[in-house]
């Protein structure tokens, strides 16, 4: 019932909306700290690695290695 509500409001599921703001957390220590990817996949909760950066790649559009590469190349 509470997803459908958030569906509907949102035009978002409960899940895609917790995705993004765990992406967007991934996003913010892969600029601002010097964890490595799967020590931030860890934190973040995610057992597998490779799960998170195909999580991290479907919402991000890039893998999280290229994300990080290109934050470092624009300062």
């Amino acid at each position: 019932m509470r997803n459908a509500c958030v569906k509907a409001i949102t035009a978002n599921s409960v899940s895609a909306l917790i995705h993004r703001e765990v992406i967007a957390e991934s996003q913010r220590l892969l600029f601002y700290t010097d964890l490595d990817i799967k020590e931030i996949a860890l934190d973040l909760g995610f057992e597998d690695q490779k799960y998170f950066s195909r999580l991290f790649k479907k919402v991000v559009g890039v893998g999280p290695t290229v994300f990080r590469d290109k934050q470092l190349s624009t300062d």
